[in-house]
């Protein structure tokens, strides 16, 4: 008969003390500031944190980085940076609550990342003698496991992620307005050094922040909300013209309005949206301006976005019209996807090549736009060549 084994009261209180622990070990080392940074000097110093002291540019190589920031004008960079960091922000707190109850349900899966990985496969050991076909049911199943290996892993790390998250949202939910102080990498890109929720981050940390400091819509900006909320629905409206994401999003004004007011069980469009958090955020404020009016005051940060930036530059700089047309810098009424060339570019490659590598790769047929876009989109970046082959292979 099998035996039952129960905590005592004691171990259930220290239970509860070490799980205490772990959640305040859970907040991240650098949290959003409840006051404003100190503005960055002409130099590139004295920024930032009140009390920490932190550099503005990241060195990775002290020697190469620190010489070059030795020799140059930081006049306009901190400029920049002050005016990011001077942006004050608040909890969203609908999203916030909205989070809380998903959190505890468990419920929509949607809203939500891996948490219960599948079941391990069983073990195939591997057969002592030549039977071939036990060989490769041996390798398939140890692929098997070891993708579940990973899904097991990710699990583990969507659980402290999601829990870490709550908690900084219990922390900044009694401040009105906190701020991000940012630093810079080597290549000039912003980064806020708090983490946990913050701006640049995945789309449920976006959707819980919105701006201390709310503006009244107006037909405009009504417009341009309209606009964002079609992208963040995603599905083709965001490369479809402004115009159609606008009309797209009127006509959808009282489903829009239902899943703001029912969003568990009204219609299930911010669920079937590509970017659900914030195209329930961006509703919620679309849909007051459907209800009362352009002078609704918004608090939501739109997002404007380049076409690969540095490919912009240099298609620019160049006179490049086959790369100004493919990285949106001629005008035009439709939206050009970035990697919508690179596919046949590569193909033109292969043909070249005349391998049989690149033969079985022009058969196979997995040449694709989401196969060539990430190393398209980083190359510019300076991705290595092996950081492109472990891209393509993942």
């Amino acid at each position: 008969r099998p035996k039952r084994i129960v905590l005592t009261s004691d171990a259930v209180k220290y239970f509860e003390e070490v799980m205490q622990l772990l959640q305040s070990l859970l907040r991240p080392r650098f949290l959003p500031m409840v006051a404003p940074p100190k503005p960055w000097k002409p130099d590139g110093t004295g920024g930032g944190f009140l009390e920490i002291g932190q550099p503005l540019v990241k060195r990775e190589d002290e020697l190469v980085v620190g010489a070059a920031l030795d020799r140059s004008d930081l006049r306009l960079p901190c400029e920049a940076v002050n005016a990011l960091q001077a942006t004050p922000f608040r909890l969203n707190r609908r999203i916030y609550e909205l989070f809380q109850q998903v959190w505890e349900r468990r419920e929509p899966k949607e809203l939500l990342p891996l948490l219960v990985p599948p079941p391990m496969p069983p073990y195939i050991p591997k057969p002592k003698d030549k039977d071939r076909k036990q060989a490769k049911l041996h390798v398939k199943r140890k692929r098997e496991r070891n993708h579940v290996r990973g899904l097991i892993k990710a699990a583990i790390n969507n659980r402290i992620r999601m829990a870490e998250r709550l908690a900084v949202c219990e922390d900044l939910a009694q401040f009105e307005q906190f701020w991000f102080p940012p630093q810079l990498d080597w290549r000039g890109r912003e980064y806020p050094v708090p983490q946990g929720v913050q701006p640049q981050g995945d789309d449920l940390q976006k959707a819980l922040l919105e701006f201390a400091v709310a503006k009244a819509l107006g037909e405009r900006g009504a417009e341009w909300l309209a606009i964002e909320l079609a992208s963040l629905y995603g599905h083709g409206m965001d490369k479809a013209p402004f115009r159609d994401r606008i009309e797209w999003v009127r006509a959808r004004r009282e489903a829009i309005i239902a899943c703001v007011e029912r969003p568990f069980d009204g219609p299930r469009l911010w669920l079937e949206a590509e970017e659900k958090w914030r195209f329930q955020a961006c509703a919620d404020d679309w849909a007051k301006f459907a209800l009362y009016g352009p002078e609704t005051p918004s608090r939501f940060p739109l997002a404007v976005d380049g076409t690969c930036n540095v490919l912009q530059h240099c298609a620019a700089l160049g006179r490049d019209a086959e790369g100004a047309l493919w990285t949106n810098v001629l005008p035009g009424p439709q939206r050009e996807p970035r990697c919508a060339g690179a596919p046949g570019i590569v193909e033109s490659m292969l043909k070249a090549r005349k391998t049989k590598r690149a033969r079985e790769w022009l058969q196979e047929g997995i040449l694709s736009r989401s196969l060539v876009k990430r190393a398209t989109m980083t190359t510019p970046y300076g991705i290595t060549m092996w950081g492109v082959r472990a891209q393509l292979r993942s």
